[in-house]
């Protein structure tokens, strides 16, 4: 069986942090598909820190509108990697962590414009703490952050109105 994966890199910086985000298209491969791909950033790779942190899978499957993770507990300070497979045949999404619980609509509102930006509202970035790309049906993306000072910081779907019931929350404790 061969397997071509090609993985794409998207760096960000917000509120003083580098964001790195990784992005892998499901794999094409001869013989049966053995599901998303994921490749971990190389170790020799200098935009990737020594100390990466931990990394949390999360999955949405069929038209489910709703995370496999809905609650994430971190440290604050600490890398976090969020790994997120799309295993839906059909819909498109994306995790967007936002500040606080009032956030999650004027944000979610505003994707509703933002289709030439996957669905991120750059009038909203105030709003954002940290966001992937969008995640295209069958395709893994990785986003990776700083988790934020202790609190409670809600993360969304802005994929055309997915806001609404695609939602989980992280809490950052000390």
């Amino acid at each position: 069986m061969i397997f071509q994966v090609e993985q794409r890199k998207h760096y960000f910086r917000l509120r003083g942090m580098w964001l790195v985000a990784f992005s892998v298209p499901a794999m094409a491969c001869s013989g049966a598909y053995p599901g998303p791909g994921v490749i971990q950033p190389s170790e020799s790779d200098p935009s990737v820190p020594a100390d990466s942190g931990r990394v949390v899978e999360i999955q949405t499957t069929g038209i489910d509108l709703s995370y496999s993770v809905a609650e994430i507990e971190a440290k604050a300070g600490e890398t976090l990697t969020i790994r997120y497979i799309n295993a839906s045949e059909t819909l498109p999404h994306n995790i967007v962590f936002v500040e606080e619980e009032g956030d999650i609509r004027p944000v979610g509102i505003a994707a509703l414009k933002a289709h030439a930006n996957n669905y991120i509202p750059e009038d909203e970035m105030d709003r954002i703490i940290a966001y992937s790309e969008l995640a295209h049906p069958r395709d893994t993306v990785e986003l990776t952050f700083t988790v934020p000072s202790p609190g409670v910081y809600p993360y969304i779907c802005t994929y055309s109105g997915h806001f609404t019931m695609m939602q989980g929350r992280l809490i950052s404790t000390e």
